[in-house]
């Protein structure tokens, strides 16, 4: 069991998961989230209102509906979308 939790966190590392580690601020643009006025998704507003979502690393791009969420991702406007 530890050689299995060993090789999966040797992964995450190497991989994906831990290329935060090398992540230069300067460098990167913010990942921009298309968001429309919904009550699930206030936490993140929330979050950034409190300082906890980093500015430099999210960027909510308020849209005026889903619709225009899901177009903005379509024209590369916006790296992510919530939609429900």
């Amino acid at each position: 069991m530890r050689v299995i939790l060993l090789i999966v966190l040797l992964l995450l590392t190497l991989g994906g998961g831990g290329a935060w580690l090398w992540w230069d601020r300067n460098q990167t643009p913010p990942l921009r989230v298309g968001t429309n006025v919904w009550p699930g998704y206030e936490p993140l507003y929330l979050a950034r209102e409190m300082g906890l979502l980093e500015p430099l690393r999210v960027r909510l791009v308020e849209l005026g509906s889903a619709t225009e969420a899901m177009e903005a991702l379509e024209a590369g406007m916006v790296e992510g979308a919530m939609l429900t």
